[in-house]
């Protein structure tokens, strides 16, 4: 009979941390997204969203990003690159000889701790050097002029998706 309480006990406490790792995560995303201002080139429109992990743990895996009412672009890549080079805002999707790497959408990982905001602060404070800091961006082109960017994601075992509105 002693057992059976201790397993029961158990069961309940995994079930109640369960619970609160869904609801921890499912108020605070681990995704950060901000978008820059489009760019419009040779009848195409570039669109580049800087994005970061604020995750102390676990990558993010990107599993697929759509734009306006759910049509795939005409290009979609994830941009790495550090803060002294910045970010590419071309209608080429190839890697650059300045060091900027274009990696497909389903072999993207986005590292934990990669939050903008906080990497700026540990820049300015001394912590790290400029070329140390990764970043990373969706770097999107289409023909038409993007309303909406619908970036869905895994983290763990959870499947998120967020979205981003434009005017």
């Amino acid at each position: 009979m002693f057992k059976s309480k201790n397993v029961l006990f158990i069961l309940f406490v995994l079930l109640i941390a369960s619970a609160g790792a869904f609801f921890y995560m499912a108020n605070r995303p681990p995704l950060i997204a901000t978008p820059s201002l489009p760019i419009h080139l040779d009848g195409k429109q570039v669109q580049i969203v800087s994005v970061g992990n604020q995750s102390r743990i676990g990558n993010i895996r990107f599993v697929e990003v759509l734009i306006n009412d759910n049509e795939i672009p005409l290009g979609v890549k994830i941009q790495q690159s550090n803060v002294k080079r910045g970010f590419l805002t071309n209608d080429v999707l190839v890697d650059s000889d300045e060091g900027h790497v274009f990696i497909p959408i389903a072999e993207a990982q986005i590292p934990r701790n990669t939050n903008p905001k906080k990497q700026l602060e540990e820049m300015y404070t001394g912590q790290v050097e400029e070329s140390e800091v990764d970043t990373y961006a969706i770097h999107i082109v289409h023909n038409d002029n993007i309303r909406e960017v619908v970036i869905k994601y895994r983290h763990f075992a959870s499947e998120l998706e967020k979205r981003i509105r434009f005017f």
